[in-house]
């Protein structure tokens, strides 16, 4: 099979799709037992794999040739064969460009067919997606040919973002459990290596605070936060300090003078646990953001300190595990 051939094959497959649209035929539907069915597009796979897997080129123009066609009424043939043929990112695309370009007013059929694939979960998208979904056949619904917005394409609509919000949700909750999963871990390593009690009474006074209604942070809590971290770096050098029984240098910085206490000890933690540059730039930016100006008007934000909190979660779990891997506790 030449290209030609294979372009004159793919128009008549698609001319049956409108034609049996225009007869008011379903050419997608959920068959007697329950399982999704699209005849035409199952033709259009099937000629797919007639292309030999060795001509690249000949299967390569049969993804163009679906995606070179913006008309709505075969929108979801071939995005539905697209999609069977593992092209799932260039079919979200092609629903966008496609709905974007179309000047026709036939709008039924592709909310139809993203209505039962949304209800039979036959496509798995992502939050971003879902949204970026609606917003598409939202746009194309406000313009000029698209007054006639009925009940059933609210629905759709409204299916999309419910399913966005449950998506966001999750992807919420997941981050609160890992979350939560590290915090225990931090109160307990620092219980077990005999670290001041005072970390685990303010993780926990964290906790509590960011659990109440109150939508900003007070200056108290964002200093005692500050104090919180800069205590906890201090205490895990002068702790391996005393395991090496060596001093903490007085490192300088490039200018020739005197590191501080806080850049002495980290950079004290950086030699001696090892950290890479990486994880290294992330707790001076982390810091910087802590302590300088303008600085506290952004942790000072609840949902901020909150993201500053898990930042500090992680850091402090990576300092403490390391530590204890190369330093473990001696047993009584």
């Amino acid at each position: 099979m030449n290209e030609e051939k294979l372009e004159k094959r793919v128009q008549i497959v698609l001319t049956k799709e409108i034609s049996d649209i225009n007869s008011r035929i379903f050419t997608f539907f959920l068959d007697s037992d329950s399982n999704f069915s699209y005849p035409n597009s199952e033709i259009l796979q099937d000629l797919y794999h007639s292309i030999e897997e060795t001509n690249v080129e000949l299967r390569s123009s049969f993804v163009k040739l679906l995606l070179s066609r913006y008309d709505i009424n075969t929108l979801p043939i071939r995005s539905w064969t697209l999609f069977n043929l593992g092209h799932k990112d260039k079919v979200l695309e092609h629903i966008q460009s496609s709905l974007y370009n179309n000047l026709s007013n036939e709008s039924s059929n592709i909310f139809s067919f993203i209505d039962l694939i949304l209800e039979e979960n036959l496509i798995s998208l992502s939050t971003d997606e879902l949204f970026d979904l609606r917003l598409s056949l939202k746009k194309i619904l406000v313009h000029e040919f698209f007054q006639d917005l009925n009940n059933f394409k609210e629905e759709v609509l409204q299916k999309l973002i419910d399913l966005s919000i449950i998506g966001l949700k999750g992807e919420l909750r997941a981050v609160n459990i890992e979350i939560n999963k590290d915090v225990k871990e931090v109160k307990r390593i620092i219980k077990y290596i005999d670290l001041d009690e005072k970390y685990n009474e303010f993780l926990t006074e964290i906790d509590e605070h960011l659990n109440t209604k109150s939508r900003s942070i007070s200056a108290g809590l964002i200093n005692d936060f500050r104090s919180f971290f800069s205590d906890l770096v201090q205490d895990i050098a002068k702790r391996i300090s005393s395991v090496e029984g060596d001093n903490i240098p007085k490192y300088k910085d490039p200018e020739g003078k005197n590191l501080r206490d806080i850049a002495r000890y980290r950079r004290y933690l950086k030699i001696k646990l090892e950290l890479s540059d990486r994880d290294d730039d992330l707790i001076t930016s982390f810091v910087g953001v802590l302590h300088k100006e303008g600085g506290h008007s952004f942790v000072s934000n609840k949902e901020y300190f909150r993201l500053s909190r898990n930042i500090a979660i992680e850091i402090t779990l990576l300092l403490l595990s390391k530590m204890l891997k190369k330093y473990p506790k001696k047993e009584e």
